[in-house]
């Protein structure tokens, strides 16, 4: 169950509000959405070879038995707010589906795209001053803390970039790159990206690795957009096997899962949607 849930949930990662392609974004200077766009085509491959990997093994685990048993006496312990309110659910649903829809289009930029849609359903939902107040404080911790990640991250790469730290870095690893290997880099690094997921947290992937891998690319005539869509593609399929993601031990936590048994089990799953999707992006020329 861990792996079927990994593994959707990694293809889904790459949604522009999430954090590995905002800060891909951010590294190459371009638009989230606009990224996204380019990366669409490749979360649906991902997607279908997830919901193909689940398939295969509800069939394997009904072999096994699983589903024999009789769940009518089982109930489902859902917690729910206390400000709780389905009076409005379809309205809900179809603001929300309005808003994905805008985000595809590319019309307006990302942000507006929600700032509309939290003016439409935050009075819709909360009326009254005070609960929505509480609503938006409960909620607003999480962006913040991206918002002053992606401050951050654009204030250490603008050093990096006109102090010529970054184009030094990239230097000093040229010197160690054959000619001839330059041009597959970008290859090499959708390749081991899933290795290095369980290495590098996100930050220090998209912050650190991301920096010295456009600067050395850039030699070989790589263009910035490719190398962004290679490594949030192909490294977002494992986000969570990586142990450094506080997710992934969240995840185990809850399925009473040893994170070990977590990756020995996952990790060449994970790895193939990884490649695959990374192949398709090639024949596809979207790469």
């Amino acid at each position: 169950m861990l792996l079927i849930i990994t593994s959707a949930m990694g293809v889904m990662n790459v949604i522009p509000w999430g954090g590995p392609t905002l800060r891909a974004a951010t590294n190459i200077g371009m638009d989230a959405n606009l990224l996204w766009h380019h990366i669409i085509p490749i979360q649906i491959v991902g997607l279908v070879l997830s919901l193909l990997l689940a398939i295969w093994i509800a069939k394997i685990e009904i072999k096994r038995g699983a589903g024999a048993g009789n769940l009518s006496g089982i109930k489902l312990n859902i917690e729910k707010s206390e400000h709780h309110n389905e009076k409005w659910f379809w309205l809900n649903l179809l603001v929300t589906i309005g808003v994905i829809g805008l985000l595809i289009s590319g019309i307006i930029p990302s942000y507006i795209c929600f700032m509309i849609g939290l003016v439409i359903i935050l009075p819709l939902n909360y009326p009254n001053l005070k609960i929505a107040k509480k609503v938006l404080d409960r909620a607003s911790a999480g962006a913040m803390l991206m918002y002053i990640t992606l401050i951050g991250a654009g204030i250490l790469i603008g050093v990096f970039d006109k102090s010529g730290i970054m184009e030094k870095m990239g230097v000093l690893i040229l010197n160690f790159v054959p000619d001839y290997l330059g041009t597959y880099i970008p290859l090499m690094v959708g390749i081991l990206a899933v290795p290095m997921a369980i290495i590098f947290c996100t930050d220090s992937y998209f912050y650190g690795v991301m920096p010295i891998v456009l600067s050395v690319t850039k030699a070989f005539g790589a263009e910035p957009l490719t190398i962004a869509i290679i490594m949030v593609i192909a490294r977002n399929c494992a986000t969570f096997i990586s142990p450094v993601v506080p997710a992934t031990l969240l995840g185990c936590g809850l399925a009473e899962v040893n994170i070990r048994d977590h990756i020995k089990r996952s990790f060449f799953y994970i790895w193939g949607i990884s490649i695959i999707c990374l192949i398709f992006a090639e024949v596809a020329g979207i790469i």
